[in-house]
C-alpha cells in the first residue's frame, strides 16, 4: 500500500509563506481544497497582480499535448518572479481504480520528462491522485522530491488551516472556537472551509467569534454528526461510530433519519463495488468499500436496516439499542471470538449472521 510522502501540504504552505519556492510541485492526493490552497498561495507570491494573462496559466491534462507544456515552460515571465503553469488531473478516478488522463501512460511519461526539466524561471504545479504506474514514473524521472502528499491533514495541521481560512474571511476565531468547529464539521476540509465562509456572513470584519457562537451557528446543524456516524460505520470503526451514535441519541435524533442516511451510505458502497458510482462521488467512499469483502455483506446490512425501519414504524421499542447492536455487528465477519452476546444458540432477530452464530454457539 502506498505511504504518503513528505513534505505534507501544510509544510509546503509554510515554506511558501517564507518565500521558499521550487520549480515543480506534484500535488498527489484527494484533498482538492488543500491543492487549491497551495496553488493560490504560489500565485499570490509569484505572479504580479494583473499579469495573469501573461505569467499564469491553467491547463487540463485531458486537453493538452506534452509538447505544448514544454513550450509554455520555456517562456520567460513578463514581469513576475516566475511564470506559473498549473496542470490539473494528470490522474483521475476511474470506475474502480485511479487511471491516467487521456494522455495515457506513454504521454504522461513524456509530459513528466518535460516537467522534470522546468527552468528556474518557471514553476509548474501538477495535481492528480495516486496511481501505482504514476509512482513508478515519478521514481524513474527522479521527481520524488517534488511530490506533496495531499491526504487528510493531521489534527494539528487542520487547526492551522482553520485559523488561516478564518483570517482570510476577516474572522477572529478563538482557539476554542476553532477546535469546536473541527469537532462539529468533521475532517472534510471542503466542509470546514464552507462553514467558515458561512460564519463570515454573520459577523462584522475582525469581530471575535467564540465557541458559543460556533455552537449556535454551526453546531445547530446536527447533520455533521450524523454524517460522521455514517462515515465511521462504513469504515467499520465500531468504537468511534458508537460514541457518535450515543451523542445523536442524547440530541434526540430521529431513528428513521439515521437509518435513511445509513441506507444511502451502504447503497453508495454497493454502487462503488459494482463500478457504477459516478466519478465525482467515487473518492468519497474509496477508503470504505475496500473494507467490505463483497456485496453479500453490504446486502445483509441493507436488509437489517430495512427490518429496523419496519419494526420502528410498527411501534416496536428499543430503537437505539437495535442501532447499537447493528453498529457492533458491522465488524463481526463471522469470527467466533467477536461476539459473546448471544451464547444461548438461539437465532436472534438482531443478529446479521444468525446461522453462523447458532452453529458456533451450539
Amino acid at each position: 500500500m502506498w505511504q504518503p510522502r513528505k513534505p505534507s501540504g501544510q509544510t509546503v504552505l509554510n515554506a511558501i509563506e517564507k518565500g521558499k519556492f521550487r520549480p515543480v510541485y506534484l500535488l498527489i492526493g484527494e484533498d482538492v481544497v488543500l491543492a487549491d490552497e497551495i496553488i493560490s498561495r504560489l500565485k499570490e507570491k509569484l505572479v504580479s497582480p494583473g499579469l495573469d494573462a501573461f505569467d499564469y496559466e491553467t491547463l487540463l491534462a485531458d486537453e493538452l499535448e506534452p509538447e505544448t507544456v514544454r513550450e509554455h515552460l520555456r517562456q520567460p515571465p513578463v514581469v513576475s518572479k516566475r511564470r506559473m503553469v498549473v496542470i490539473k488531473g494528470i490522474t483521475r478516478e476511474g470506475k474502480k481504480d485511479p487511471k491516467f488522463s487521456s494522455l495515457q501512460k506513454e504521454g504522461t511519461e513524456k509530459l513528466l520528462g518535460y516537467i522534470a526539466k522546468t527552468p528556474d524561471t518557471a514553476t509548474v504545479v501538477v495535481t492528480g491522485i495516486w496511481h501505482r504506474s504514476l509512482d513508478r514514473l515519478i521514481t524513474k524521472l527522479k521527481l520524488n522530491s517534488a511530490v506533496i502528499s495531499l491526504r487528510q491533514p493531521s489534527d494539528a495541521d487542520l487547526f492551522v488551516l482553520i485559523q488561516r481560512w478564518a483570517k482570510e474571511q476577516n474572522l477572529a476565531l478563538t482557539p476554542d472556537a476553532a477546535r469546536l468547529l473541527r469537532e462539529i464539521a468533521g475532517e472534510d476540509t471542503t466542509t470546514i472551509k464552507s462553514e467558515i465562509e458561512k460564519l463570515a456572513t454573520c459577523f462584522d470584519q475582525n469581530e471575535q467569534v467564540d465557541a458559543d457562537a460556533v455552537q449556535n451557528l454551526v453546531g445547530s446543524s446536527r447533520a455533521f454528526r450524523l454524517k460522521e456516524y455514517v462515515d465511521r460505520v462504513l469504515a467499520r470503526d465500531v468504537p468511534g461510530a458508537l460514541a457518535v451514535l450515543r451523542r445523536l441519541e442524547n440530541w434526540g435524533m430521529e431513528m428513521p433519519l439515521i437509518i435513511s442516511w445509513l441506507t444511502n451510505g451502504f447503497l453508495d458502497l454497493v454502487a462503488a463495488q459494482a463500478g457504477v458510482l459516478g466519478s465525482g462521488m467515487q473518492w468519497k467512499v474509496k477508503y470504505s468499500y475496500d473494507k467490505w469483502k463483497d456485496t453479500t455483506e453490504l446486502n445483509r446490512c441493507l436488509q437489517q436496516l430495512y427490518k429496523m425501519n419496519r419494526d420502528h414504524i410498527s411501534g416496536k421499542p428499543e430503537g437505539f439499542a437495535r442501532l447499537e447492536v447493528f453498529t457492533s455487528c458491522i465488524n463481526c465477519r463471522g469470527r467466533a471470538d467477536y461476539c459473546d452476546v448471544y451464547r444461548d444458540g438461539r437465532e436472534h432477530k438482531l443478529c446479521m449472521i444468525p446461522r453462523q452464530r447458532r452453529k458456533r454457539n451450539g
